[in-house]
């Protein structure tokens, strides 16, 4: 406050309003609070929840191997060197 300024009724009712205001809003997080920490959790563990594989250990397919990648090129004519062959 000013030290020149008497406070006029209106602005000490919006004083209390916000009082009363600022206490109902932290008694509410006091008893909401935990329960949305505890989702919070929840969904912030939730990525990293290790998955379950549906199937046979050995359904996994075989590994590509540089053979194979190198053989896939070599068949669709790309990222070769040089003229192209039929010139």
């Amino acid at each position: 406050m000013h030290p020149h300024v008497s406070p006029s009724p209106t602005m000490l009712a919006a004083h209390v309003v916000a009082v009363l205001v600022a206490a109902a809003l932290v008694a509410l997080a006091a008893r909401v609070g935990p329960a949305c920490t505890a989702a919070l959790a929840r969904v912030l563990v939730t990525p990293f929840a290790p998955l379950v594989v549906r199937g046979q250990p050995d359904s996994a397919p075989a590994p590509v191997t540089a053979t194979t990648t190198r053989q896939l090129l070599l068949r669709t004519s790309l990222a070769r060197r040089g003229p192209p062959v039929g010139a």
